[in-house]
């Protein structure tokens, strides 16, 4: 109210037979008269959603895999960098063939720093080494058993419901090559913005005597097939000799080099392409290096 105090609302209260107040109960507003539907608000593609979501799940548990196998290594280091206080020396002597690894009921994986000498010998690290060493044992557990399990022999014993391995640390220390592809994989993602995309093909028919003809024609002997960036300069050239003194089929090996030609030039994108994916699908540069250059 202009001039004045704010206007208030106040509750109505109902006086009551033989005393108090009752409040009345709010107005019931009704709701509208249900309609079935006449249209589904959206369609969901069954088999490519099921297809999508057991690649996605196959990729994660691969590279899962992949990081025990990488954590298994980075295991064997800082017992080796325990052992010699951190020498720089790769020869630095130290005597360790087994890490003790306990797999908790709660799947997680843990050291007590027991680990055996070349000889057999049972020894112990010292707990206050263990506090880097745990962090990488952190890293392992029952889902990515696959990727360490193998380097392990199972101890039979029975101790607080864990399970206990041996972790071989001399085969836990060789790192397959196919975990050390990071530098060819960047060596490749570097490669791509050297030229300028999209690339394109151009064909030049001639007959026996060097002189341009149609593609079609029949006295077509020799083809060459340039592969040009996006600017015009010169990637790469395929040369096809298709005369009847050169080939039975001139017109099936026409298509072969068409297809390395096609190949060829698709390759760049094809690359940035895949990079891009397994960029999206692991957030990370090269996170999937081990696997790009086998798919």
């Amino acid at each position: 109210m202009e001039g004045g105090a704010p206007r208030t609302t106040r509750m109505t209260r109902v006086p009551q037979p033989g005393g108090g107040w009752h409040r009345p109960p709010a107005p019931r507003i009704p709701h509208p008269e249900k309609q079935e539907p006449m249209n589904p608000s959206y369609v969901i593609d069954q088999p490519a959603v099921a297809t999508a979501h057991d690649q996605i799940n196959d990729r994660i548990a691969r590279a899962q895999e992949r990081l025990a196998r990488v954590m298994c290594a980075a295991i064997a280091a800082s017992v080796r960098d325990i052992l010699t206080d951190h020498h720089p020396d790769p020869a630095a002597p130290f005597d360790a063939a087994y890490l003790r690894l306990n797999l908790y009921p709660s799947q997680r994986v843990g050291t007590d720093g027991t680990y055996w000498n070349g000889a057999g010998e049972l020894r112990r690290l010292d707990m206050l080494d263990l506090l880097d060493l745990i962090q990488w044992t952190h890293a392992l557990n029952g889902d990515n058993l696959p990727g360490w399990e193998p380097l392990c022999v199972r101890e039979e014993r029975a101790l607080d419901d864990l399970t206990s391995y041996r972790l071989n640390l001399a085969q836990a220390a060789a790192l397959p090559a196919e975990f050390q592809n990071t530098d060819r994989v960047t060596a490749i993602r570097n490669r791509l913005p050297a030229t300028s995309r999209p690339w394109r093909t151009e064909e030049f028919v001639y007959d026996a005597n060097g002189q341009f003809v149609d593609e079609n024609s029949p006295t077509a002997v020799h083809t060459d097939i340039l592969i040009q960036d996006a600017t015009g300069n010169h990637v790469a050239e395929l040369s096809l000799n298709h005369g009847p003194t050169d080939t039975d089929n001139p017109a099936e090996a026409l298509a072969a080099t068409r297809a390395n030609a096609e190949l060829i030039t698709h390759a760049p994108q094809d690359l940035l392409t895949l990079l891009t994916h397994l960029d999206h699908l692991y957030a990370g540069l090269d996170a999937e290096a081990p696997h790009v250059l086998h798919t």
